[in-house]
């Protein structure tokens, strides 16, 4: 943490994250691609166990209380619980920028990081 941030963690109540680079005259620039791909990347997360486990179990749970045949819904709740671990790592690791420099082997220099 000290080599890289120039902080003691020992000293350090809080850390955050930094959404802006700063120019050669010192003025800051806000990343606006940053930002948006972040809340991108909490948007999807956030819908994707909603509508692969919850909205899927709920419906198999409370439909039967007003006599709708579930029929085929049933094999779709166990494909889906079961596939949603293997579609939540991929969205971060695509959506989060290093993750995905490391997955496709971008070397990371001074002019692109």
């Amino acid at each position: 943490m000290f080599e890289n941030y120039d902080a003691d963690i020992t000293q350090e109540s809080f850390i955050a994250s930094l959404y802006w680079t700063y120019e050669e005259n010192g003025q800051r620039i806000l990343r606006y691609r940053d930002i948006l791909g972040s809340a991108g990347c909490t948007f999807i997360l956030t819908l994707l166990p909603f509508f692969m486990m919850y909205c899927p179990v709920g419906a198999l749970i409370t439909l039967p209380f007003f006599e709708i045949e579930v029929g085929q819904l049933g094999n779709f709740v166990g494909a889906a619980a079961g596939t949603y671990p293997a579609i939540e790592p991929l969205i971060a690791i695509f959506f989060i920028k290093d993750f995905r420099k490391a997955v496709l082997l971008i070397q990371v220099t001074e002019e692109n990081a």
